[in-house]
């Protein structure tokens, strides 16, 4: 395939050597040194950076919350209520001494 291919092998490199030569022809082409500039009596520094300004962005949509529901209030409690039981003096827990009064 090498040697079908060998004439356009030559023509392609032909054409990149034409290619890479054409800017060396061209005048333009030619370094210019810069031209030079006097700086001004009272100089001026470039203007600072500014960041473009910042937009926010829309507020993502939020879903509402359902309304305020009561919780369901407690069954009333059946059966008889247990009568009020006082607690015990001071140490005259079961199993514990009397405790002497201190003065």
């Amino acid at each position: 395939t090498i040697k079908i291919m060998s004439p356009l092998y030559m023509l392609l490199a032909f054409l990149a050597m034409v290619v890479l030569t054409i800017p060396a022809l061209g005048d333009d082409y030619k370094y210019k040194p810069p031209k030079y500039k006097p700086t001004p009596k009272y100089y001026k520094p470039p203007p600072k950076y500014k960041p473009p300004s910042y937009k926010k962005p829309p507020p993502k949509y939020k879903p509402k919350p359902p309304p305020y529901k009561r919780p369901p209030t407690l069954p009333p409690i059946k059966g008889k209520p247990k009568p009020y039981k006082p607690y015990p003096p001071y140490g005259h827990y079961p199993g514990h001494p009397p405790v002497e009064a201190v003065p």
